[in-house]
């Protein structure tokens, strides 16, 4: 049982609705039998901003990834069930009226919940092409990420409702008209929001969009595959990446087209160097070419690399972590790599890691044949001064090789190559270590004042 109050008028139009005969005694309370129905997990009235219920409105809600949706009655009353949410749970609900969305938030079962619709806000205004004369016919306006429009209109005249709620700081208008630059406007968020209707005046749409074309090449004028960026300069500010595109590989071309005018420059990068053009002035509907953009890749070799597994077979369709791409069906992997000597390239194949030995890439280098070596899983135990390191990590090397393990409990685990390794730690200390994949690697670590002189091979 459950006594209902009738003094809320969410209750009395609850009452009308289910055709409960309301008669109050002195308490002006009546008594209600709880049926099984589970209760719903929002439910209320809504109404417009002159109290009159929103008949019809639709209504949705969002919570902890889940959704539900109803459509207000003749009272203006809703109820979404089936999301199967907490009491506590905060819903995000919607209301769709004359065009306009509103939004609130609520809790979970909440009850006798009444929401009403603030009076939405009217902006109006006047686009134009070149001038005041002459009216544009077809374009799109619209409040950055909060709502859009399009219009027709033969006056150039547009009329927008929104929710006044939804602008809560400064905000741009973007302004949309077919073969033109896109116009952007700053709003101030106390003007906009002490004003209704807000005038947004007559804006003028002038600039049709530019076109800058160019390509990038390397030292011997080849077309060189790059990740190009559009530089815009304004005032003393500093330059602003607005665009990047990546080039055509095959003939180093690249395109940046619905520019507005203004001062830029191009950054080309390719993965070891970049070039940079000097600054130039783009105006209205023009077709900038600028010319070949040259990236120096003379300390860069294009090779060939064969990756072979310790069985003599092809290590075929693994990823190499170097280049972060994966060899083809015959174990072929074709980069840029800068000169200079590598080691320890890593590639997992079923859980199990291999490892290269050395690599030396110097100028002429065309193609090389990488000899992939299996690193066995090596586990120990790990003391400094006698005391059992906890946490921390352990850098293994020798001429050839380098490796790291971390350090939980007095325990490391890391694949390597077994061997002998000098041994630090982060926490201090050095020492000398067999690392065997039997066991039972137990490293015993010492300060000391000395200090590690390591010679790095290249």
């Amino acid at each position: 049982m459950v006594l209902l109050n009738t003094n809320t008028q969410a209750n009395r139009q609850y009452a009308k609705k289910e055709n409960i005969v309301i008669e109050p005694d002195k308490t002006n309370k009546i008594i209600l039998t709880l049926s099984d129905v589970p209760p719903p997990d929002i439910a209320g009235f809504v109404y417009t901003s002159d109290m009159n219920p929103l008949v019809d409105g639709y209504i949705s809600a969002k919570a902890n990834g889940k959704y539900g949706d109803d459509q207000c009655d003749y009272l203006g009353y809703f109820k979404i069930t089936g999301m199967e949410l907490k009491k506590s749970d905060e819903i995000k609900l919607s209301a769709h009226y004359k065009e306009v969305n509103f939004y609130t938030n609520v809790f979970a079962g909440d009850d006798d919940f009444e929401w009403v619709l603030q009076k939405p806000k009217r902006i109006f205004g006047r686009v134009c092409i070149g001038d005041i004369n002459t009216p544009a016919t077809n374009y799109t306006f619209s409040i950055i990420n909060k709502c859009s429009k399009t219009f027709y209109s033969q006056d150039g005249t547009f009329s927008l409702l929104i929710d006044n709620c939804i602008i809560k700081k400064d905000g741009k208008m973007k302004i949309v008209v077919p073969g033109y630059v896109t116009e952007y406007i700053t709003f101030n968020y106390i003007d906009f929001k002490t004003s209704n209707p807000y005038d947004v005046g007559d804006i003028i749409i002038k600039n049709k969009p530019a076109t800058i074309t160019g390509r990038v090449i390397d030292q011997d004028y080849n077309p060189l595959s790059a990740f190009v960026s559009l530089m815009e300069i304004k005032d003393d500010s500093k330059p602003k990446n607005i665009l990047n595109v990546r080039n055509d590989k095959t003939d180093g071309t690249f395109k940046f087209t619905g520019l507005p005018p203004g001062n830029y420059y191009i950054r080309a990068n390719t993965r070891f160097n970049r070039a940079e053009t000097e600054s130039f002035e783009l105006y209205s509907d023009e077709s900038y070419s600028l010319p070949d953009l040259m990236i120096n890749e003379t300390n860069v070799a294009h090779v060939l690399f064969e990756f072979i597994l310790p069985d003599g077979s092809k290590a075929s369709n693994v990823k190499v972590d170097y280049f972060n791409k994966s060899t083809d069906e015959h174990g072929f992997l074709k980069a840029g790599i800068m000169h200079r000597t590598y080691r320890n390239w890593k590639v997992r194949i079923d859980e199990k890691l291999y490892s290269s030995g050395k690599i030396k890439i110097k100028d002429g280098t065309e193609s090389i044949t990488v000899k992939l070596v299996y690193l066995p899983s090596i586990r120990g135990t790990v003391k400094l001064d006698g005391q059992p390191l906890e946490t921390g990590n352990l850098s293994f090397y020798n001429k050839d090789n380098s490796y790291r393990a971390n350090i939980s409990d007095g325990k490391f685990e890391t694949e390597a190559l077994p061997g002998k390794y000098t041994v630090n730690s982060n926490n201090g200390g050095m020492g000398i270590i067999e690392l065997s994949e039997s066991g039972p690697n137990e490293i015993n670590l010492r300060n000391g004042t000395g200090r590690s002189r390591i010679k790095i091979i290249r």
